[in-house]
């Protein structure tokens, strides 16, 4: 699917009808909206919308996707959307990202485009000078606001097409604006060095890494390396599309190419990658050596010599020469660019980690816990998810671990990717309370839980229910406003 033209944020009570919303007032306005676009781009336009409900979690990761890719946000504002912390979420992340990517204004056209479908104090989302577009106006007698109508017959229906029509003209100003060498690539990718051979094995695990958080990395093919000038050729093609390069070097000099004087593939990227630096733009470069490396080529020897000492070889460059998990480390940190910080609402995110096989409690103890004011991030709804899991991690304040008909080991898995896994994914912070709730069946591996960073809380062996929870989990909330006052 072609990335997004337009992502339309509504809250689904701007949406309802008599048939779950999906014919209501946003559904129908979205429609409306399409034809006006396709007729004045050309072409079909690419509007997203999300039609379905969500309860108690994190921006799931095809909606944060669409975010990313998207050029203009169109939010349907009412008293709702001031309420919903979804749909604020979606407007903070956008503007994050459009901040990272160019802007959020494309040949002065704003790509936040606000359609007020019922008043609201039009200052409490931070839309600075923005033009907004009222659906609505008041009745003159008794000053209530009344909605104008998709329905031919209905409310101020020509005004509410007349609305539509300069809506899509102003979306069309920014499609058309909007540069072809898009600078949220730039902004996103990395050149990752083609390695010798003894190296591949790391070169693909970062690039792993890379890709589960969204950035391309180039090459995006390996490159033709039988003529030096050709290979040289696009790899400065390459660079000049990328804000990073990284170099993992082994023990190996590596390939060396017809007409390249010598010089392997290894250091002709290298040495582009310091021209490039030189230039003086923002482009950094990471050169990763291992740490305590034996048995290196006499040639490659001499290169990493040089490469240690040689000024014009490491402009814009910093050496890494330590273990593989620190390299990675190091790059999360540049990426990341600080710690990970607690979303902008203010909201006390709890991550509940709970295997398929206990999924009879997630109900009642995520219920108990939104109940109380909390954000519950829920698990992935599929085992195996790793990109969910990281996330959720990275994002939350809490995370319990529901231990009940899952084995020992897969608690022990949690708790390791709670307490050290998350500081390679990129945490800086710790999670501020980890705990392991009990439940049945009764075990007596369960009455053997020795976790220094963990809190265990009192068991629920007699079956859950609101009551049966209330002691376990008043003691974790306990836990978790200590630690957030401290």
């Amino acid at each position: 699917m072609s990335s997004p033209d337009v992502f339309i944020s509504y809250p689904h009570l701007s949406n309802k009808d008599n048939n779950s919303g999906q014919n209501g007032w946003v559904a129908r306005f979205h429609r409306d909206l399409q034809i006006e676009l396709d007729d004045l781009l050309g072409r079909e336009a690419v509007v997203w919308r999300d039609n379905k409900m969500r309860f108690g979690t994190v921006l799931v990761d095809a909606i944060s996707e669409q975010l990313r890719q998207t050029k203009v946000l169109l939010c349907v504002l009412s008293p709702a959307y001031l309420k919903s912390n979804w749909c604020r979420r979606e407007l903070e992340e956008f503007r994050c990202l459009a901040e990272q990517s160019g802007g959020l204004k494309v040949s002065e056209q704003s790509r936040i485009i606000p359609v007020v479908k019922t008043p609201i104090d039009q200052d409490a989302l931070g839309f600075g000078e923005t033009i907004f577009c009222e659906f609505f106006d008041t009745d003159d007698v008794a000053g209530a606001p009344q909605t104008f109508s998709p329905d031919e017959n209905g409310y101020k229906h020509q005004l509410y097409k007349q609305k539509v029509r300069q809506i899509a003209w102003s979306i069309t100003q920014v499609l058309n604006a909007f540069p072809d060498n898009n600078q949220a690539d730039l902004a996103r990718t990395i050149y990752l060095a083609e390695t010798s051979n003894d190296i591949a094995t790391e070169r693909n695990r970062v690039k792993q890494e890379l890709e589960d958080r969204k950035l391309i990395v180039l090459p995006a093919e390996p490159l033709p390396r039988n003529d030096a000038a050709q290979y040289a050729a696009l790899v400065e093609q390459n660079l000049a599309h990328s804000f990073l390069s990284i170099h993992l070097l082994g023990r190996n000099y590596g390939l060396i190419p017809e007409g390249a004087n010598g010089k392997s593939i290894v250091q002709i990227q290298n040495d582009l990658a310091a021209k490039h630096s030189s230039t003086g733009n923002s482009f950094r470069r990471v050169i990763w050596i291992p740490k305590d490396l034996a048995n290196a080529e006499p040639t490659q020897v001499e290169f990493l010599d040089k490469l240690r000492t040689d000024e014009n070889a490491l402009a814009g460059a910093e050496i890494v020469e330590r273990h593989f998990e620190d390299l990675k480390t190091r790059l999360l940190q540049l990426l990341i660019k600080g710690p990970v910080k607690r979303e902008t609402d203010n909201l006390v995110r709890i991550y509940l980690m709970c295997d398929s096989q206990d999924e009879e409690s997630l109900e009642l103890v995520g219920r108990f816990l939104f109940q109380k004011g909390y954000e519950v991030i829920l698990p992935p709804e599929k085992s195996g998810m790793l990109k969910y899991h990281k996330k959720s991690l990275l994002s939350c304040d809490a995370a319990l671990t529901i231990y009940g008909k899952v084995s020992f080991d897969w608690v022990q898995e949690r708790y390791v990717d709670s307490v050290d896994k998350v500081k390679g994914w990129g945490r800086d912070a710790r999670i501020s309370v980890r705990a392991i709730l009990p439940t049945a069946p009764e075990t007596f591996r369960k009455k053997q839980l020795f976790f220094q960073q963990a809190k265990i809380l009192s068991p629920c062996y007699d079956g859950l229910s609101r009551e049966a929870l209330e002691k376990p989990l008043n003691e974790f909330i306990d836990e978790l406003e200590q630690a957030l006052r401290a």
